[in-house]
């Protein structure tokens, strides 16, 4: 009981610390550019700020709640008997090297990063085994626009792209919608950073062991991306993954290939209907060098978001009463246009458990917590003194 209250205790010291992370990002006053640090002005920073606003969701959730569809035996104590304390996710891509305007047009559309994808999640159990197996995905990618149609250049265009100050304008001031396709593709080994032992808790039913079960595979994952960028975003991607399997107990039971679908919308910034209180609707920037003040409309943005997967191929030793080869997240996002890197989010997820081990648990899941952002897309050719109040 101790243990538990310990570690309610670091969940809120963490979740409200995040809080006060995100006030300090939404009232911070440093600049008259109220939502922009005007790092995307440019065509070429532009198209990476697509492509990265279709990267992965990062979060934070509190009480994620997970339900079976389909359970062969009863969790036991230290495997999430009685619920989660909390779940993290996190996706995060470090770039390598990434495209300028200074470079030739074939490598300014081009981005090689590496990639980290660690996930958490904390049992609320009477046990001390309270963080089950966690997650560990690392490797590297390549992002490449094949084609846009503001140049209407293709990947095998080597010119360089105009960039002095007139083409600079031109781009900030079209209303061209921009359409863009891109591929990802990465390579990623992915485990749950335990030692090789028992995989099973019951090897007669093939139940898989959620608290030292040794998961480990390797994938590569290749998704084509359409992004069409009007006054908002919206993008459909589908793509193809493949694991090459080490584990002789994981093979035609997890899944060796699998078809991917992303679908996306983010919103143009626009005010809330939930700003009920008049002292929130606005936001008092004051101007660095002048000293004025000036007054902006509180701009949110808004994301939904599906994936899903459909595994296909040989699934003859997945002991269930069905191959449950389809999963799929649908994300709701809510961003501050303020802040710099947080959001809030509900997420509902059906399928087969996304925590390495407990692939062979199909759950529904339902949860609701705090984004975060390393890079943070800003909606290109967004002009926030059209929000100017006074």
């Amino acid at each position: 009981m101790k243990n538990k209250i310990q570690s309610i205790c670091v969940v809120f010291i963490i979740f409200f610390s995040l809080q006060a992370f995100a006030q300090d990002n939404l009232l911070s006053d440093s600049s008259i550019i109220a939502y922009s640090e005007n790092e995307n002005a440019s065509f070429i920073s532009s198209l990476h700020s697509v492509i990265n606003a279709n990267r992965g969701i990062s979060y934070f959730s509190v009480l994620p709640v997970f339900n079976p569809v389909e359970r062969i035996l009863p969790l036991k104590s230290g495997e999430g008997l009685d619920g989660n304390l909390f779940e993290g996710n996190l996706d995060m891509c470090f770039s390598v090297f990434k495209g300028k305007r200074s470079t030739n047009y074939f490598w300014q559309t081009t981005n090689l990063s590496f990639r980290y994808k660690p996930s958490i999640r904390l049992a609320f159990d009477f046990s001390d085994n309270y963080l089950l197996p966690t997650n560990q995905k690392i490797g590297g990618q390549i992002e490449k626009v094949l084609w846009e149609n503001y140049t209407n250049r293709n990947v095998f265009t080597r010119r360089k792209l105009e960039n002095d100050k007139n083409d600079l304008l031109k781009w900030e001031g079209s209303k061209i919608p921009l359409n863009i396709i891109s591929v990802t593709i990465c390579g990623m080994h992915y485990s749950n950073g335990l030692v090789l032992q028992n995989i099973f808790s019951d090897s007669t039913k093939m139940r898989n062991n959620y608290q030292s079960g040794y998961f480990s595979t390797n994938y590569i994952q290749t998704m084509f991306m359409f992004s069409r960028l009007t006054d908002k975003l919206l993008s459909a991607g589908v793509g193809y993954q493949f694991d090459v399997q080490s584990i002789p107990a994981q093979l035609n039971r997890y899944g060796e290939h699998r078809i991917l679908l992303q679908l996306q919308s983010v919103s143009k910034p626009r005010t809330a209907w939930f700003n009920l209180i008049p002292s929130l609707r606005s936001l008092k920037i004051t101007d660095s060098k002048s000293n004025r003040q000036f007054v902006f409309k509180r701009l949110w943005q808004h994301r939904a978001r599906l994936e899903s997967e459909y595994i296909i191929g040989n699934l003859s030793n997945f002991n269930r009463s069905s191959d449950y080869r389809f999963a799929i997240h649908l994300y709701y996002e809510i961003l501050p246009l303020r802040s710099k890197s947080v959001g809030f989010m509900i997420h509902a997820y059906y399928g087969r458990d996304y925590l390495n081990i407990r692939y062979d648990d199909v759950v529904y899941a339902v949860m609701g917590g705090v984004t975060l952002s390393l890079d943070k897309f800003i909606m290109p050719r967004f002009n926030a003194n059209k929000y100017l109040v006074k």
